[in-house]
């Protein structure tokens, strides 16, 4: 799946959003290179990189399960859908599987994210999955010749939870 990362990568939107700045002209080699690094990353436990699949097995986007910090409880997620599955509904459906693995499997406590300014999709997911903004911080990357803030965001395993109760009894309530 190489080719079809490396032709998301090449939406410079999408990799500004990604890397918080685009740092060198992508290429194939940077692609393979992102692959290696996430294979790395997953076999030392540091980092869970997950590909995201649409029922077909394309390659629609991934996530990442980083800073995991098992003595305090917390660790930091990162969704990336390439631009043409964003509507689909799999940033949603990631969310979901991703805090219940955090949160039911690794026992953690707290899930954080972050997003670049002008990212208003992950924005809506975030707050969608229950994640509450926490902090917003001026002038954190530069690309494009200006500086762009950047927004936390945090969804601790009982907002999670809570999340889920409401939304259970909402659909007993419209199966009434």
């Amino acid at each position: 799946d190489a080719d079809v990362l490396y032709e998301a990568l090449c939406d410079t939107n999408l990799r500004m959003q990604a890397e918080g700045g685009i740092t060198l002209p992508v290429t194939e080699e940077v692609a393979l290179d992102m692959i290696d690094f996430a294979l790395e990353k997953t076999r030392e436990g540091s980092q869970l990189w997950f590909a995201v699949v649409d029922t077909e097995n394309r390659l629609v986007g991934y996530a990442i399960l980083g800073y995991i910090n098992e003595r305090d409880g917390n660790a930091q997620c990162d969704v990336n859908i390439f631009p043409k599955y964003e509507t689909n509904g799999y940033g949603k459906s990631v969310y979901d599987i991703l805090l219940k693995y955090a949160f039911y499997e690794r026992r953690l406590h707290k899930v954080n994210a972050f997003v670049m300014e002008g990212n208003e999709q992950s924005e809506r997911e975030l707050l969608g999955a229950g994640f509450s903004k926490e902090a917003h911080r001026e002038a954190q990357f530069y690309s494009h010749g200006k500086y762009f803030y950047q927004q936390y965001y945090g969804i601790t395993k009982t907002e999670f939870e809570t999340k889920k109760k409401r939304e259970k009894h909402s659909e007993e309530v419209e199966e009434a």
